[in-house]
């Protein structure tokens, strides 16, 4: 009945012990080359493995099931090839030790759902289908090799090999930072997309990575950024209304893909800041998670989220038309088709 979860390091029979809900526990178990499919997903065999393993002389709780499987360390080479797309398991297969399987085919299906929706009633060129697989498979790789690395740490060769990892790992825990790099899983690859539906990424700068998710106020109801940004593209501007730096074309571009225009102000700025165009919906950075996140950024002054609320670009508000117009070329409208009709 123990609240937690664990990772057993051993050379001969490494195992993970999971708590879940409804008084459940899973235990996984490395088996040995001489025990078969068959003979381990017995009953009395899995009640001698949790016994060896946890010293358990008491009465054992009931068995719910066994399974016996195998785990691979593989990615596809495509995502994507013509009609047809690979998510999840059918593109990315990892070992379990990490426990990252399921997130990363969420993942899969955030961004390349929202291109579909794009594509099929937005009006945007079925071009963008090719960024899934340029944006998602690196990550998902990344994720893959960490969890194949961390099946080495917890099943080390020798005994030598699960000392000195035991010894190690125990050391790390002494020490704050290092047990908080551990524990809150901070060595975890976050995604960044390099390429794609993104403006001018670089592996310090902002665009190409999850946005921030502040609380903000409208007409003093407040809420996430994402309950008030909407489910589709969003254009912000910060302390200025986007809509007053983008020319009549530029502006019509957002509203072909159905982007929503937003003023975040910063915190009670009073009413001479309140003033925004009619299809500009006003934000109050209540909390001053946009102060903060803009502090050291003033270029930063509009900035487009895409629907899977990554940034997508960045820019000042005198660049803001060159920026629509880059960004158009990232992300075009379907070529328009004329008919001539003879008469």
């Amino acid at each position: 009945h123990a609240p937690f979860s664990g990772n057993y390091i051993s050379s001969d029979r490494p195992f993970v012990s999971i708590d879940l809900p409804y008084g459940y526990r899973r235990f996984e178990f490395r088996l040995h080359d001489n025990e078969s499919d068959e003979q381990m997903v017995r009953p009395e065999e899995v009640e001698k493995l949790i016994r060896a393993q946890f010293n358990w002389t008491g009465p054992m709780p009931g068995l719910e099931r066994a399974r016996v499987y195998s785990h691979h360390s593989r990615v596809a080479n495509r995502f994507h090839v013509g009609r047809t797309f690979l998510a999840g398991d059918a593109a990315h297969l990892q070992p379990p030790w990490f426990g990252q399987g399921m997130n990363s085919g969420i993942r899969d299906a955030a961004n390349l759902a929202w291109k579909l929706a794009a594509v099929v009633r937005h009006g945007i060129s079925a071009e963008v289908l090719e960024t899934y697989g340029q944006e998602r498979r690196g990550h998902a790789r990344a994720l893959v090799e960490l969890a194949t690395t961390l099946g080495k740490v917890y099943g080390p060769k020798t005994k030598l090999g699960e000392k000195a990892r035991s010894y190690g790992l125990r050391a790390m825990q002494r020490i704050p930072a290092s047990r908080d790099y551990l524990l809150q899983m901070k060595f975890k690859p976050m995604p960044f997309y390099s390429e794609g539906v993104v403006l001018d990424p670089a592996p310090k700068a902002p665009v190409g990575r999850m946005f921030i998710q502040p609380d903000v106020e409208v007409d003093g109801v407040r809420a996430k950024l994402d309950e008030t940004a909407g489910d589709w593209f969003a254009v912000i501007g910060v302390n200025i209304d986007p809509l007053d730096h983008l020319d009549d074309e530029q502006a019509e571009y957002w509203r072909t893909i159905g982007a929503r225009f937003l003023r975040v102000n910063r915190s009670r700025a009073g009413q001479h800041l309140l003033h925004t165009g009619s299809e500009t919906v006003l934000l109050d950075d209540v909390q001053g998670g946009f102060r903060d996140w803009c502090r050291g950024r003033p270029d930063r002054e509009i900035l487009v989220l895409r629907p899977d609320r990554y940034l997508a670009a960045a820019c000042s508000r005198a660049d803001a038309n060159e920026m629509t117009q880059r960004f158009s070329a990232v992300l075009p409208l379907k070529a328009k088709t004329s008919q001539t009709v003879n008469h």
